[in-house]
């Protein structure tokens, strides 16, 4: 069983943004999101890594 979610953003605490309005923590963005029920793997094409709301990191893919 698979899932697959396009332009997908994933963040560890919904939409981490402070009392004041900024952004706090990270998300992951990626272009393509599959999730292998079976493996119990997330595959990601065009991940970027975001701290603060500021891109820091890009790969081509990753598995987790």
């Amino acid at each position: 069983l698979a899932t697959i979610l396009t332009d997908a953003t994933y963040s560890p605490c919904g939409l981490c943004i402070d009392s004041k309005g900024r952004r706090i923590g990270w998300q992951v963005k990626a272009s393509k999101m599959t999730y292998d029920g079976d493996a119990g793997l997330v595959y990601l094409d065009n991940p970027s890594l975001e701290l603060l709301g500021i891109p820091v990191a890009w790969l081509p893919w990753m598995v987790r």
